[in-house]
């Protein structure tokens, strides 16, 4: 019963965002206190804007010159639109997944201060791609793309020293994921396709 003609594409994306970095805001504080129901409420709403980003999309395909004139979207544009929404929602997957194993790991409090700089690393770079989107700016966007290894490499690392602690590979495996992701954002930003919100 959506009425698209009052839906506002940046406005949507921006909501994601913002319940994204809330997510990675609750998952740094899960080292000591129980943020697993507000994640899983959190996750929720961002699957539910990802859906209704898909509505819009199917509705622009649908209805080709509407979107360009109501929403300034392209096809092209609207793919891209697609392709940011369903990388948000990976991304906000992966946030509750490490939440969960960080409360389930046992770590001695060396590699648990590493373990926050992965995790701030990651929120750091996730808020910089973010604003690379929203003001078009390639450079941000690349600067991320090319320490793209560095992050994984340690990511890795990490796990080769803690390889023999229970549910780290899966933690681990979520980092990775996450900064994949984040990766394919900063591809769509360095083609500068996608509408910059207002």
């Amino acid at each position: 019963f959506l009425n698209m003609h009052d839906l506002s594409v940046e406005n949507i994306i921006r909501k994601m965002d913002i319940v994204t970095r809330a997510m990675l805001e609750d998952c740094k504080e899960s080292f000591d206190q129980d943020v697993k129901e507000s994640l899983y409420h959190r996750d929720n709403d961002v699957n539910k804007l990802r859906f209704l980003t898909y509505r819009i999309v199917w509705f622009g395909l649908d209805n080709p010159s509407y979107a360009l004139k109501r929403f300034n979207l392209s096809p092209i544009n609207l793919l891209h639109l697609w392709w940011l929404a369903f990388n948000l929602e990976v991304m906000a997957d992966c946030t509750k997944r490490i939440a969960k194993y960080i409360t389930e790991i046992d770590l001695d409090s060396k590699n648990k201060n590493e373990l926050k700089k992965m995790l701030n690393r990651v929120h750091d770079d996730y808020v910089n791609m973010m604003k690379g989107y929203y003001t078009k700016n390639q450079e941000i966007a690349h600067s991320i793309l090319q320490k793209k290894e560095e992050v994984m490499d340690w990511c890795e690392d990490f796990h080769q020293k803690n390889k023999n602690v229970p549910m780290m590979g899966y933690m681990i495996y979520n980092f990775k994921i996450f900064m994949e992701h984040l990766h394919n954002i900063g591809r769509i930003v360095y083609q500068s396709q996608l509408l910059t919100p207002k």
